[in-house]
C-alpha cells in the first residue's frame, strides 16, 4: 500500500503524468492497466478520495434526512402584556401529515410498492476501482428520491406529497419582561423533515407597541412627571403612576429644579429568566408654568416675585455674574 501511495504522490506531483493520468486512466499511456490494474475511471477524484478514505477508515457516505424549513412570524404586544407577560393566540400555516393516506402519499396501501433499484434503502451504491482497491459510494436513489417506496397511485388529498399545508391557532407562552425586536424559538415546531430530518423551528418576533406614558429602555422605564412651581419651591410627596395601574409616593426636596431625574429602584420591568430582579423606574419632573391666569391671580404672583429677592434664584444670579465679569474686563 506505501508503494502504490508513492506512486501515487508521483502522478500528482508531476504536470505530465497528471495530464495523461486524467486523459487516459494511467500515468503511463503505454503501460497496460496503470497503477494495481486501475483504469481511471474517476480521474483524481478517485486518488483524492481513496486519501480520505485510507486515513479515515471509511468510504464516503450520503446524508438522507432534510431538515424542515423554519417558520417565521411576527407577535404584536401592547406595552402592559410585553412587560408582565401574556398567553397570547395566533396562527400558523405549516405542512402536516396528511390525514387521507396518513403520510403514505398514496391513494390505498396497496399503492405503495419497494423501489426496485434501491430494494427499499432509499440509497444506491457505486462500487469504483482504485488504486487501493475497491470504494464503495453511497448516494440518494434518484428513481424513488430516498424514500425506498413508489407511488403507483397518489393520494387525492396531497397528490403523492404525503403533507397538506394546515393552518391552526396555537398559544404562546410570554414571558415576563420581554422587549421589543426580541425572538422567542419553539424548536421542532416549524415545517416537519423529510426523509427522518429534523423538523424546523417556530421562530417568533416580538414587536411591542410604545406607551404614551412611559418609555422603556432594557428594564429601566422612564416617565416624565408635571410638577407645580410651589411643589418644586417647597418639596412635596408626589404620587407616581406606576405600569401596573398603582401609585407610589416620592418625595422630592424643596428648591427642585425643572428636569431633575428621580430613581425609584426595582419599580422597572422584571429581568427575564429571574424571579426577584427587576429594573428601576427613572422619574424627570418638569415644572409646568400655569396660563390663563386672572388678574388677581397675576397680582399674587407679583407679589411673590418682589418679595423674593435675587439671591434666592442660584442660577440667575450666577448667570448674571459671569455676564458682568465678562462686561467689565
Amino acid at each position: 500500500k506505501f508503494k502504490e501511495v508513492n506512486e501515487a504522490y508521483e502522478v500528482l506531483s508531476d504536470a505530465d503524468k497528471r495530464a495523461n493520468y486524467d486523459r487516459f486512466g494511467t500515468a503511463d499511456p503505454g503501460a497496460a492497466g496503470g497503477f494495481g490494474g486501475f483504469q481511471g475511471a474517476g480521474g483524481f477524484s478517485d486518488i483524492f478520495d481513496m486519501f480520505s478514505n485510507m486515513f479515515t477508515g471509511s468510504s464516503r457516505s450520503a446524508s438522507y434526512g432534510q431538515d424542515g424549513d423554519d417558520i417565521k412570524i411576527q407577535v404584536n404586544l401592547t406595552f402592559k402584556e410585553a412587560i408582565f407577560g401574556c398567553i397570547k393566540e395566533t396562527q400558523i400555516t405549516r405542512m402536516e401529515t396528511c390525514p387521507e393516506c396518513n403520510g403514505t402519499g398514496a391513494k390505498t396501501p396497496k399503492d405503495v410498492i419497494t423501489c426496485p433499484d434501491c430494494n427499499g434503502t432509499g440509497h444506491v451504491r457505486r462500487v469504483q476501482n482504485t488504486i487501493f482497491g475497491q470504494t464503495v459510494t453511497t448516494t440518494i436513489c434518484p428513481k424513488c428520491k430516498g424514500r425506498g417506496k413508489i407511488i403507483k397511485d397518489p393520494c387525492s388529498k396531497c397528490r403523492g406529497s404525503a403533507y397538506v399545508k394546515v393552518t391552526k391557532s396555537i398559544k404562546l407562552d410570554i414571558p415576563a419582561g420581554i422587549d421589543n425586536g426580541q425572538v422567542m424559538t419553539l424548536r421542532g415546531k416549524g415545517q416537519p423533515g423529510k426523509l427522518g430530518g429534523a423538523n424546523g423551528d417556530l421562530i417568533i418576533i416580538i414587536s411591542v407597541m410604545p406607551d404614551p406614558t412611559f418609555k422603556r429602555k432594557d428594564y429601566n422605564l422612564f416617565i416624565d412627571f408635571p410638577i407645580t412651581f410651589a411643589q418644586a419651591a417647597l418639596g412635596a410627596n408626589l404620587e407616581i403612576p406606576m405600569v401596573n395601574g398603582t401609585t407610589s409616593s416620592l418625595n422630592i426636596p424643596e428648591g427642585t429644579q425643572t428636569g431633575t431625574q428621580f430613581r425609584m429602584k426595582n419599580k422597572g420591568v422584571k429581568i427575564l429568566k429571574t424571579n426577584d430582579r427587576f429594573g428601576d423606574l427613572y422619574v424627570t419632573v418638569n415644572i409646568e408654568t400655569p396660563k390663563n391666569l386672572s388678574n388677581k391671580q397675576k397680582e399674587t404672583i407679583l407679589q411673590m416675585d418682589k418679595e423674593i429677592s435675587g439671591d434666592k434664584y442660584i442660577k440667575r444670579k450666577s448667570f448674571f455674574d459671569k455676564v458682568k465679569d465678562k462686561f467689565n474686563k
